[in-house]
């Protein structure tokens, strides 16, 4: 199966893969290494976020992101959402 999802045609793929698991070793990151593998046999870029070492605070429930474009918690998801409007899957 083959997706193209806001990509030029010319343009290298962005695939951003974002690990929430929090047991270092386990099954998740045993299947994302082999996901990583096999994706970087094709043409595109791959960025990895690893959760486990962001700073990322729990949402307060103040409603600021419903008026605003961005959440007033200024924590390492402000890079996270970087990321993710940056890749393409």
């Amino acid at each position: 199966m083959s997706y193209t999802i806001g990509v030029a045609k010319n343009q290298t793929k962005r695939i951003l893969v974002i690990n929430g698991a929090t047991r270092v070793n386990g099954n998740t990151d045993i299947i994302l290494s082999k996901l990583i593998a096999a994706a970087l046999q094709t043409d595109v870029h791959i960025n990895q976020i690893d959760v486990r070492k962001k700073k990322i605070k729990d949402c307060i429930g103040c409603y600021h992101c419903n008026d605003n474009t961005a959440c007033s918690i200024k924590d390492d998801m402000v890079e996270v959402y970087e990321e993710i409007n940056r890749s393409a899957l």
